[in-house]
């Protein structure tokens, strides 16, 4: 490595000789792009030499540089949409750099006052960026999140076209699921703040914090190639030129669960200014939220009952009505300074992001064909933390710029109370307590609308005891990723209207993880006979310790002060609910009180790991002529991992009871531990083409070759061994990781009436797609992480007796098709007479079509004659059938309508995910589907008469349309059995529709 570090680091030091050499004989031109009506910089406008291909693209500051210019003199051409075209001459003169400043006019503009409104001017900036790009991009432009800022970054990033979001705050990219997608902030990829996979929450990014956000679609070779989806960049905020004060306070009211201002509340604050004549710059920003982002949900189970002409007929077996109250609590901030040099750039970043969960899942639980009724609870208090120091520069040696960058970034899960699950259900003493009649018949034919309405005796509640078996448990995790980089860039000019733009560098990044999980477990019969806390918490409230708990111990009678008599909008009451406070008192004096540990389950998913990913690139881009750019490129990936896991034997299910190996022999501790400790090398080139070519002033046509990568989830790579009584489960650490190769079409549509529409079609072809499946234990593909049973007999365990079922990870033989395409228009009416001049329209429409050969194994018992006497083994049935990828959504619809006049802004947006599949089973009954989703938001800020000071208004969700769930099956309607498969109404979801307040003041 040093060798090869030697090498590199003597052809940079070739290049900077030689390209010192030939800039005395050339000259430069630098400048700056200016709005005229406010003397604000352009970023992302064009200044081209007429005549040639030489020009140059406005940076962060609206800063260009032309290089390597031939003493002479030439004329400026600078376009920027939205604004009249300028020329301007120059002179340049070798070994000088000449200086200009270009003031740029809006369109439409004659002889009146110039208003330019402020989200005209961020849609126009996003499109000149758009524009500007030399890939396929979509941008969120500062001006436009500044102005009508979104609640976090991730609902800034749901309204461009192909993104959808996942569990909320997760990002979809052209129906490929978040941990198939990169997220960076300032190239900084960020860790995964997920328990087991790779993908990123952005809820907790502040949407304050950031100046713009990029996503790519079309990687380039120097950017990282796990993006199979494709790649979001999230670009924080630098401080501009003089003293800049941001603040807002805000409260809303959440009209679902009736929780006020005050218990809902956003306050974000920023402070910036630039010293030592404007070289040093220093911005600062800190912000907090508290928001209650519960749900309401009534779900049905439904059971095989018959089979008919090879469908399944199903019936309700279980209705779940569930009341989720998630109070999110948010904090953060980050110090961003930076330094100009005369010929580059340091900047330094700190960003935290820390985010508390605080979860409580109510359950009235209804088991139709025993007519028994439960309650139960979910408990789930944690706290996410997200940490990124970096220190990035750009210097510029003559025409060689040199760019590097050192970051360290942290993802952390900590919990602080977790229980539920099985603990708390309670049975009615009697069976009979459900008045309806829940035979066969009746559970074949009930519908959804039925649920509100089933009844069961008044007061049997009193009567429900403490039943099952109850955990307490811990599952925290922490990643860091070390990066760093060094790039170079080189312009050339070919001669003959030809010029090159070399690149090459190198990254690596360096992974940690560690994931651990504790559980304590007991049954509900052992705590108050074996455990003093238990009685003591009792008798100080009164509880008669001698019997068993009820849920009338428990009960909370005033839940939330009427909260569940508006469930599902009074349809049916969820006021049969645990005070929470008091259950958590209860576990909490349990916590000290000697719980047996769960050993099995507390080990079995542990792990750390180490990744290194070692990656060069090379690639150039060709100007030819004035129409004609051409980008090719490779990336070489080398991938080392290093996973270190846990070997469980379990001899008890109920207690967790294992083995403990370091007791044993010491050669079955070793082979245990060349078991799961895992260390695995492979490499990759990613080949990368890229086309663009200007038809007209107005027009030009992209196309584009990439390929990528998406490397497995960490729980699948893990090598860990757990052996139960009747199953398995085992990590597949030789997982390949799945290849895509990415074909991508557009075509642009643009000038100062249009605006910007575009139309792209895309299409991925996916090999080694990793998903999980059960397998016999004797018939395991070679990999899986799962002893034989000779390896077994080696390390002084009985073989495995009979064939269970092993829960494991493969990789697709069958591969995986994406495509569809993309329609988007961006654009305001500045030419309409006045207040409509300042109307801006974004709009976009994408369709995904997804198909992937699932490949499913089926178990079927049969008797083995070959053995006397004959028993019941487990045989494999392969099962294949066509589905779409997971959360791939048909149809994505973004529209947003917006206005300013004078004081006033306002937004109105649209937004409709359609026919998302969300679950993939053996049959097609199994499927799950969420219909459309769509939703509508405003948002409205009004300059007050103080100078700097504004109120803003605005709603989010506010039609409350639910999300249903469905599937496809067959059931009976009035006696009669369909005569298809058709949409059967699964779940419905309601998320919380709030309304929010705030006052601004800036300056």
């Amino acid at each position: 490595m040093i060798k090869k570090m030697t090498s590199a680091f003597a052809v940079a030091f070739l290049l900077v000789v030689a390209t010192n050499a030939l800039a005395q004989n050339t000259g430069t031109i630098t400048g700056t792009l200016i709005d005229g009506s406010n003397d604000e910089t352009l970023l992302g406008a064009t200044v081209m030499i007429e005549g040639t291909n030489r020009g140059a693209s406005t940076n962060m500051e609206g800063r260009f540089t032309i290089r390597n210019v031939q003493p002479g003199e030439y004329t400026l051409v600078a376009t920027y949409i939205g604004y009249d075209r300028v020329r301007q001459d120059v002179v340049v003169e070798a070994g000088e750099e000449t200086e200009v400043v270009i003031v740029m006019d809006w369109s439409g503009i004659t002889g009146e006052e110039v208003i330019i409104s402020a989200q005209a001017r961020g849609q126009t900036s996003a499109i000149n960026e758009q524009l500007r790009s030399r890939t396929i991009q979509n941008i969120v432009s500062s001006e436009r999140i500044r102005e009508l800022p979104d609640a976090s970054a991730a609902t800034a990033l749901s309204r461009l076209p192909g993104v959808s979001l996942q569990h909320g705050d997760k990002i979809v990219i052209r129906g490929m699921q978040a941990k198939l997608n990169t997220v960076s902030v300032n190239g900084i990829q960020l860790p995964s703040t997920d328990q087991n996979d790779r993908s990123t929450n952005l809820g907790f990014i502040s949407s304050n914090m950031l100046d713009g956000i990029d996503v790519t679609k079309a990687v380039t070779p120097d950017m990282e190639a796990n993006a199979t989806g494709g790649a979001v960049n999230l670009r924080l905020r630098e401080a501009p030129s003089g003293l800049k004060f941001d603040a807002l306070v805000q409260g809303s009211y959440n009209t679902q669960d009736r929780t006020y201002p005050g218990e809902n509340y956003q306050m974000w604050g920023s402070l910036s200014d630039r010293f030592f004549d404007d070289r040093l710059g220093v911005f600062v920003q800190a912000n907090a939220n508290r928001r209650d982002g519960g749900a309401d949900i009534i779900q049905a189970n439904y059971e095989f009952h018959s089979a008919v002409d090879g469908d399944h007929v199903m019936r309700v077996n279980e209705i779940n009505f569930m009341d989720e109250v998630n109070i999110v609590s948010e904090y953060g901030g980050s110090v961003i300074m930076d330094y100009r040099l005369p010929n580059g750039k340091i900047s330094l970043q700190n960003t935290i992001a820390h985010t508390n969960s605080d979860y409580v899942g109510f359950r009235d639980f209804l088991e139709l064909g025993a007519s028994r009724r439960s309650y139960r609870i979910n408990r789930n208090d944690r706290d996410r933390q997200l940490l990124i120091n970096a220190l990035q520069g750009e210097y510029n040696f003559s025409d060689l710029q040199v760019n590097f960058g050192v970051s360290h970034a942290r993802s952390k899960q900590e919990t602080n109370l977790r229980y539920g699950d099985n603990w708390d259900e309670f049975y009615f003493a009697n069976s009979g307590d459900a008045e309806a009649d829940f035979a066969d018949q009746n559970r074949l034919e009930i519908r959804f609308d039925d649920f509100y309405d089933i009844e069961y005796r008044e007061g049997a509640w009193a009567n429900a005891i403490q039943q099952g078996t109850h955990f307490l448990e811990e599952i925290d995790f922490t990643q860091r990723n070390y990066t760093g980089n060094l790039d170079f860039t080189l312009p050339v000019d070919l001669g003959g209207g030809v010029s090159v733009e070399f690149q090459t560098g190198g990254r690596m990044v360096i992974t940690n993880r560690d994931n651990e999980r504790d559980r304590l477990k007991a049954h509900d019969l052992e705590i108050p006979n074996h455990y003093d806390e238990a009685r003591e918490w009792a008798i100080e409230r009164g509880i008669d310790p001698s019997r068993r708990l009820r849920f009338e111990d428990f009960i909370d009678h005033s839940y939330g002060d009427g909260r569940g008599d508006y469930f599902f909008d009074g349809r049916r009451p969820m006021n049969r609910v645990i005070d929470v406070d008091m259950m958590d008192s209860f576990y909490r004096a349990l916590e000290g009180a000697g719980w047996p540990i769960h050993e099995s389950d507390s080990q079995r998913n542990d792990f750390s790991l180490t990744e290194r990913i070692t990656a060069g690139y090379f690639m150039g881009t060709f100007d030819i002529g004035t129409r004609l750019t051409l980008m090719a490129g490779v990336r070489y990936e080398h991938f080392n991992m290093d996973y270190d896991a846990n070997f469980v034997y379990e001899t008890h299910g109920a207690y967790g009871d294992v083995i403990n190996l370091e007791r044993r022999d010491p050669h079955v501790l070793q082979m245990a531990d060349s078991i799961t400790t895992v260390e695995r090398d492979y490499g990759h080139l990613f080949p990368n083409v890229q086309a663009r070519f200007s038809v007209t002033d107005w027009m030009d046509l992209r196309a584009a070759y990439t390929k990528t990568i998406s490397r497995p989830d960490f729980s699948m790579l893990i090598p860990n061994v757990f052996r139960g009584a009747g199953s398995g489960q085992a990590g597949n650490p030789f997982l390949e990781p799945t290849i895509s190769n990415n074909f991508d079409f557009n075509v642009a549509l643009y000038n100062n009436e249009i605006g910007l529409f575009t139309v792209g079609v895309f299409y991925k072809e996916l090999t080694d797609f990793f998903y999980g499946i059960n397998r016999l234990n004797r018939a395991l593909p070679e990999g899986i992480n799962f002893p034989e049973a000779e390896t077994w007999e080696a390390m002084g365990f009985s073989s495995p007796a009979g064939s269970y079922e092993v829960s494991t990870f493969m990789n697709n033989p069958h591969k995986a098709h994406v495509h569809g395409f993309e329609i988007d228009w961006q654009t305001n009416f500045w030419y309409l007479p006045a207040p409509f001049n300042s109307t801006v329209l974004n709009v976009n429409y994408t369709r995904n079509f997804s198909e992937m050969d699932y490949r499913f194994i089926r178990f079927e018992e049969v008797m083995d004659q070959t053995v006397f006497p004959p028993r019941r083994i487990l045989v494999e049935e392969e099962i294949v059938r066509t589905g779409r990828l997971l959360f791939q959504g048909d149809h994505i619809i973004n529209v947003a309508l917006g206005a300013d006049y004078r004081g006033f802004s306002g937004r109105v947006s649209f937004r409709l995910q359609g026919d998302v599949i969300t679950s993939v089973g053996q049959r097609p009954e199994a499927d799950w589907f969420d219909e459309d989703v769509y939703g509508w938001d405003f948002s409205i800020r009004q300059r007050l008469p103080v100078e700097g000071l504004s109120m803003s208004i605005s709603g989010v969700n506010i039609t409350h349309n639910p999300t249903n769930t469905y599937r496809y099956f067959r059931r009976y309607t009035d006696g009669q059995l369909d005569e298809q498969p058709s949409n059967q109404l699964t779940r419905i979801r309601y998320d919380a529709r709030s309304f929010e307040i705030g006052l601004r003041y800036d300056f």
